[in-house]
C-alpha cells in the first residue's frame, strides 16, 4: 500500500502544475485549495466541475478518493474518476489508470488492461507511463516480452529525465538485452540516474568505476559514487567503502572511516557487515578491542547464516572469550558454520575438522546428539537489510519495478498466485568457451513452467552484476510463496570443494579470482533460504566440463554436491558429482531436454519426476551420464498441480 502511494503521490506532485491555467475561475481555485491541503475545499469546488466532464477535475478526484483526501479513501472511486478522464485522452489519468489495473486498486488486477492505457498515456509523451509499458515489455506482463521495445519506451522516458528509466536503460545496454551490450552507454545513462540522486544508479556507478567497465578504472571516483549510494543508505555501498577504507583504495587508508561504515550496513542488518564489524572489535583495528561487541556482531551475522561470523561465535564459547565458556554452544555453532563451509576463509575451512572433532571429545553422546538435534532444525533469520529496503522504495516512487534487482532494491510484489521461478540460460562466454544450447533451454524451460502456473523470470546472458541481483530480487519474491524453482543452464565450476555458476563476463586468471568473477552456489543456497518459500527446487544443468581445469590445480571436473542444503529445498543436478553434462544434440541439452519431457505430468512428486529424468538420461547418454539428486522437502512438490 504504502508504495503504491507514494507512486501516486508523485505523479500527482508532478502533474500539479500542468493545470493552472486549464480552466479560470473555480478549477483554478480547487487547484489552490489541493496545493495548499485544503482537501474538503478543493473537494467541494472539483465535484461539480467533474461532474459537468472536465477532465483535470476529474482527474484531481480521482486522486482525493485514492489517498483519501477531502472524502473517505475509495479506489473504485478513484479508477471511476480516473477513467473519466482517461476515456477524454487525459495522459495523466490514463497512467494512474494502468497503475490501478497492474495493482489490483478498486478494480481486478489486469496487466493487458495496464499496458493498455500505459500505453495510451507514453504516446501523449507521460515519461512515467513510458517507463512502467518499458517495464511490462522487459518483464512480459500484460504484452510479449521484447526486451527491444523496452529499451525502446525505456529510452523515451531516460531522454526526458525519469531516473528510473535512465537507470535501466543502463542495465539494458549493460547486460545487451535489447540493445547491443555497451557499457559506456552503461555507463552514460547510470550517471544520468546518479547525477539525479538515483541511489541504485550511484552504487552501479561506483560498480564500473571500480572495475573499469565502461571507463577507465577509477577508485577514486568509485569511492565518490559509493560514497553517495552510501549516504542515501544502500547498505551494500556503505560496506564496500568499508573495505575500500581499510585497503587504501581510491582514498586513504582509514581504519576508524572504515568500521563507521560497516556499523552503517551492519546497523541495517546487512550480515557481511555484521560479521567484519565484529572481527574490528575482536582485533581492536579501527576501534577499541572490545570482546562483547565482538561477540554482539557475530551473533548478528551468524543468525542470519553468515558462516564466518558462525565459527568467529563458536571459537569466542570454545575459549570463554567475551561469552561464558559453554562448549555446547560452541560445537553448535561450529556445526552451523561447517554446513556452509564454502563461505569460509580456506585457513578456516582447514582447521574446522580438527576444531569440531576437538569439541566433540569434550562433549558426552547424550549432549553431542541434543546439539545435532538443535543444528539439524536451525533456520537463518530473514535478511535485515533487505526487510529494511523494502519498507522504504529506493527507487521513485512512480516506478513499478526495475528491470533487474538492484543491490537494495525496490520491493516488487509477486507477480501472480504463490509459484515463482528462476530461469538463467548463459551460452555467450567470452573467455570460457561458447555453449550452444543453455539459452535454449532456459527459454524451453521457462515457457514451461509460465504454462504451469509460475511467474517466471528468466534472463539470458547475465553477467555476474545481473545474476547477483536478479537471485536477490527472486528470493524477495519468494516471500509467502508456496514453492520457488531456479533453473540455470550454463558453464559451472568447482574450486576447493565450491561450486560455482559462473557469468557470461567470467574470466578468472587464478583460483584466488574464481569467487570475484563467479556466483557461489552457497550463497545462492543462502539467499533462497532466507526466501521463506514453504519448498525450493534448484535445477543445475550447469556441470559442463570445466574450462579451466588445467589451469587451476584443485578445480575439479563438474560440480560437487553441498554437504548440507538449507531445510525443504532440492537440488537437482544434471549428472552425479565431480562428472560432467552434455550440452547436447539438439536444440537443448540432454538434461534438459528429458526434464522437459515429464515437467507437465500431473501431480507426480518431484522425486518421482526426477527417477524418471535419471533413467532416461542414462539411456540416452549410455550411462555416461546419470542426474543426480540432494537435499529434502518436508511436503510434496509437483510440478504440475492435478
Amino acid at each position: 500500500m504504502r508504495h503504491f502511494l507514494m507512486r501516486l503521490a508523485l505523479g500527482l506532485a508532478v502533474l500539479a502544475g500542468c493545470f493552472f491555467t486549464a480552466v479560470a475561475g473555480p478549477f483554478e481555485d480547487g487547484l489552490a485549495a489541493y496545493n495548499r491541503k485544503d482537501y474538503v475545499t478543493a473537494f467541494r469546488l472539483l465535484h461539480p466541475l467533474a461532474q459537468q466532464g472536465d477532465a483535470p477535475s476529474q482527474f484531481y478526484l480521482g486522486g482525493m478518493y485514492a489517498f483519501g483526501r477531502g472524502v473517505p479513501q475509495n479506489e473504485a472511486e478513484a479508477v471511476r474518476w480516473f477513467r473519466a478522464a482517461a476515456e477524454q485522452g487525459d495522459a495523466g489519468a490514463q497512467f494512474f489508470l494502468g497503475v490501478m489495473y497492474e495493482d489490483g486498486r478498486g478494480v481486478l488486477r489486469n496487466e493487458a488492461e495496464a499496458v493498455r492505457w500505459y500505453r495510451a498515456a507514453a504516446e501523449q509523451g507521460n515519461a512515467a507511463a513510458q517507463y512502467n509499458l518499458g517495464v511490462m515489455y522487459a518483464f512480459g506482463r500484460g504484452v510479449a516480452k521484447n526486451d527491444a521495445e523496452a529499451v525502446r519506451w525505456f529510452r523515451a522516458a531516460a531522454e526526458q529525465g525519469n531516473p528510473s528509466a535512465q537507470f535501466d536503460l543502463g542495465v539494458m545496454y549493460a547486460n545487451g538485452r535489447g540493445v547491443a551490450k555497451n557499457e559506456a552507454e552503461a555507463v552514460r545513462w547510470f550517471r544520468a540516474a546518479a547525477e539525479q540522486s538515483g541511489k541504485q544508479a550511484q552504487f552501479n556507478l561506483g560498480w564500473m568505476y571500480a572495475n573499469g567497465l565502461g571507463v577507465a578504472k577509477n577508485e577514486a571516483e568509485a569511492v565518490r559514487w559509493y560514497r553517495a549510494a552510501a549516504e542515501q543508505g544502500v547498505a551494500q555501498a556503505q560496506a564496500i567503502l568499508g573495505v575500500m577504507y581499510s585497503n587504501g583504495h581510491g582514498v586513504a587508508k582509514n581504519e576508524a572511516e572504515a568500521v563507521r561504515w560497516y556499523r552503517a550496513a551492519a546497523e541495517q542488518g546487512y550480515a557481511k557487515a555484521q560479521a567484519i564489524l565484529g572481527l574490528a572489535y575482536a582485533s581492536g583495528e579501527g576501534v577499541p578491542k572490545n570482546e562483547a561487541e565482538a561477540e554482539r556482531w557475530y551473533r548478528a551475522a551468524a543468525e542470519q547464516g553468515h558462516a564466518q561470523a558462525q565459527y568467529n561465535l563458536g571459537r569466542m564459547y570454545a575459549i570463554g572469550r567475551g561469552v561464558p565458556e559453554n562448549e555446547a554452544e560452541a560445537y553448535f555453532w561450529v556445526l552451523l558454520a561447517g554446513a556452509r563451509s564454502g563461505d569460509l576463509s580456506q585457513q578456516v575451512r582447514e582447521d574446522l575438522p580438527k576444531v569440531r572433532e576437538h569439541l566433540e571429545n569434550r562433549l558426552t553422546g547424550q549432549q553431542r546428539a541434543s546439539v545435532q538435534a538443535r543444528a539439524a532444525r536451525w533456520q537463518p533469520k530473514p535478511d535485515a537489510a533487505i526487510a529494511r529496503s523494502e519498507a522504504s522504495p529506493s527507487a521513485p516512487p512512480v516506478a513499478v519495478a526495475a528491470v533487474a534487482p538492484q543491490p537494495s532494491p525496490v520491493a516488487v510484489p509477486p507477480a501472480s498466485g504463490k509459484r515463482v521461478a528462476l530461469v538463467v540460460g548463459n551460452g555467450a562466454y567470452a573467455a570460457l568457451g561458447r555453449l550452444r544450447n543453455p539459452v535454449n533451454d532456459a527459454r524451453a524451460i521457462g515457457a514451461a513452467l509460465g504454462r504451469l502456473g509460475f511467474a517466471v523470470t528468466t534472463v539470458e546472458n547475465a553477467d555476474r552484476m545481473t545474476l547477483v541481483r536478479v537471485a536477490v530480487d527472486h528470493a524477495r519474491r519468494l516471500r509467502g510463496a508456496d514453492a520457488g524453482v531456479v533453473f540455470f543452464a550454463g558453464h559451472g565450476m568447482q574450486v576447493r570443494g565450491v561450486n560455482y555458476l559462473m557469468p557470461v563476463d567470467s574470466d578468472p586468471r587464478s583460483e584466488g579470482e574464481v569467487e570475484a568473477n563467479a556466483i557461489s552456489l552457497n550463497w545462492l543456497m543462502q539467499q533462497l533460504a532466507d526466501g521463506g518459500a514453504a519448498a525450493n527446487i534448484v535445477i543445475l544443468d550447469a556441470c559442463r566440463n570445466n574450462p579451466l581445469q588445467v589451469a587451476f590445480r584443485s578445480a575439479a571436473r563438474g560440480l560437487t554436491v553441498v554437504g548440507r542444503s538449507p531445510g525443504n529445498m532440492l537440488i537437482l543436478y544434471a549428472t552425479a558429482p565431480d562428472d560432467v553434462a552434455a550440452d547436447g544434440e539438439g536444440v537443448n541439452g540432454l538434461f534438459t531436454a528429458e526434464l522437459l519431457r515429464h515437467l507437465d505430468q500431473p501431480g507426480m512428486p518431484v522425486e518421482s519426476l526426477f527417477k524418471r529424468v535419471v533413467a532416461g538420461v542414462r539411456q540416452r547418454s549410455g550411462g555416461a551420464q546419470v542426474p543426480w539428486m540432494a537435499g529434502s522437502l518436508e511436503q510434496d512438490f509437483a510440478f504440475r498441480i492435478r
